[in-house]
């Protein structure tokens, strides 16, 4: 995974008007921004990544928090996987965030190594009149370095179990002309409502997206497409570098089919984040526990975001597990509230 795949893994957003930059390199630098999912709105850290001694010089400013802007810079992305971590902690009830966002130091565990001990950010003023934080490894050494390396790894995920192929095949997915098909039967198991809503389908559609057609184990970008035979329902697709994204995609759109009938998601098929203390049955929709995380709309169809940019490592890790469940089972389309165990 490269600086910019991680960068993207921790919830940054490329500054659409420095696209061509990103292609060409050309101009004042790369922008990006993280704006945390819960907490001030008015918190974000601006990212702006230059070219310096032949390697990535990446500044960051984390603005709206006490005492700030701050300017922290680094030539290693790693730190600013633990910097958006740190203001998400800082901004949650509490000062808290999950036991793995928070580093392992002398007195306990600690949510922002950014921080002195009072919790104030540990910055000095440079001669630019602009406040720098200190290093974390400063203060924490080899405990900074090896919380910051665990963290970088949750953001990556687990190394792939199998082939990408293999993983559709056990969630049930077979091949049809130009692509891989699965039909989903999300109300099947609720057998005191109608035949109308039980037979309720969700069909959905694997393609290579660069290349169209069936994808391979050399396919590079996957898109999954998720249509309903109800009157009124817009496809829904997204677009997966990572087949594991497409099967945690299939069990959101069968969550949403159960949850708009008035039923709780099966429990296997969501994941608990702590830092927003909610149980997620679709972690492709908004922070406000509602709608879908659109970024494009039209054509009858719309596209999601990655859910990562919104939950965190903490998908990334129920994505992992869920995957591996799923190949380990090996299921076939049955009847019940998934295609999948």
């Amino acid at each position: 995974m490269s600086p910019n795949d991680l960068l993207e893994r921790c919830g940054f957003v490329h500054d659409p008007a420095c696209a061509e930059n990103e292609t060409t390199g050309a101009g004042p630098g790369r922008r990006m921004t993280f704006e945390p999912a819960w907490g001030r709105e008015d918190a974000s850290i601006t990212l702006v990544i230059e070219p310096r001694d032949g390697r990535d010089f990446h500044e960051a400013t984390v603005h709206g928090v006490t005492g700030g802007p701050f300017v922290f810079g680094t030539y290693n992305p790693t730190d600013l996987a633990v910097l958006a971590v740190a203001l998400q902690n800082t901004l949650c009830e509490g000062g808290d965030g999950p036991s793995e966002a928070r580093m392992s130091g002398p007195a306990g565990p600690v949510t922002n190594p950014f921080a002195k001990e009072d919790g104030s950010w540990n910055s000095v003023l440079g001669a630019d009149r602009r406040r720098h934080l200190d290093h974390p490894a400063g203060r924490w050494g080899l405990a900074y370095h090896r919380f910051r390396d665990e963290l970088a790894a949750r953001f990556m995920g687990r190394p792939a179990e199998a082939r990408a192929i293999e993983y559709l095949a056990a969630a049930g997915f077979a091949e049809v002309e130009g692509g891989l098909k699965l039909v989903s039967l999300p109300m099947r198991s609720f057998e005191h409502e109608d035949a109308a809503v039980r037979d309720e389908a969700l069909t959905f559609t694997v393609v290579d997206a660069d290349k169209g057609g069936v994808p391979t184990d050399g396919t590079r970008l996957f898109e999954v497409r998720s249509s309903s035979e109800a009157d009124g329902i817009m496809d829904i697709v997204y677009r997966a570098g990572d087949v594991r994204d497409v099967l945690a995609f299939v069990d959101a759109c069968n969550n949403a089919v159960i949850a708009n009938h008035g039923y709780q998601a099966p429990e296997r098929t969501s994941f608990a984040h702590e830092w927003s203390g909610m149980a997620i049955h679709n972690p492709f929709g908004e922070a406000s526990y509602g709608d879908w995380n659109v970024v494009e709309q039209g054509d009858g169809r719309i596209v999601v975001a990655d859910p990562w940019t919104v939950w965190g490592f903490e998908y990334i890790a129920w994505r992992d597990e869920r995957a591996s469940d799923v190949l380990a089972a090996r299921a076939q389309p049955q009847d019940g509230t998934a295609p999948r165990p």
